[in-house]
């Protein structure tokens, strides 16, 4: 939990690449958990990675259809 309140810290300080690092770490840890992917996926919306983005958007809605996805 501490290591994804970072990586949101991180994603408000636009530290793009740290929050990235952070989160597919994360990713690797617990696959399943929507909220990681959701921050993934706005991380590469922010890099204008619009194939990491999607990605990650259509991971984290299947994973949790109330995950608020951003356009």
């Amino acid at each position: 939990m501490a290591r994804f309140k970072r990586a949101k810290v991180l994603v408000d300080l636009k530290k793009i690449p740290e929050a990235i690092v952070d989160l597919e770490a994360l990713k690797d840890m617990a696959p399943d958990e929507a909220l990681v992917h959701y921050q993934l996926a706005r991380c590469y919306k922010m890099k204008r990675d619009k194939a990491g983005a999607i990605r990650h958007f259509t991971v984290a809605g299947n994973l949790d259809p109330k995950v608020r996805l951003e356009n």
